[in-house]
């Protein structure tokens, strides 16, 4: 009697042939370069010139006080700049 002919003979080889394969599908995985250290991606925020900021107060300032979504959204923008910049300080330290 041959090793493929009895039933344990079977699932030993069934077991080991799934276990290779399994080995050279994950020997596929994990190819790339890791890096031991932390890196920090960062999106950049628009830059604006000053008379585009004194633009924009003004056009603010005109706003009617029934408006209320203009002001609550810029308010929004400046804490994701805020954001921003603590990220970017955070990132130019490591």
């Amino acid at each position: 009697m041959t090793v493929l002919n009895s039933t344990n003979g079977w699932r030993t080889t069934l077991t080991t042939i799934v276990g290779l394969l399994a080995l050279i599908w994950l020997s596929g995985c994990g190819q790339k370069d890791s890096s031991p250290y932390l890196e920090i991606y960062c999106p950049t925020a628009p830059a604006y010139s000053d008379n585009f900021n004194s633009q924009l107060a003004d056009e603010v300032e005109a706003l009617p006080r029934s408006a209320t979504a203009i002001p609550k959204t810029l308010g929004d923008y400046a804490r994701l700049r805020d954001t921003l910049r603590r990220c970017d300080k955070i990132r130019s330290e490591l």
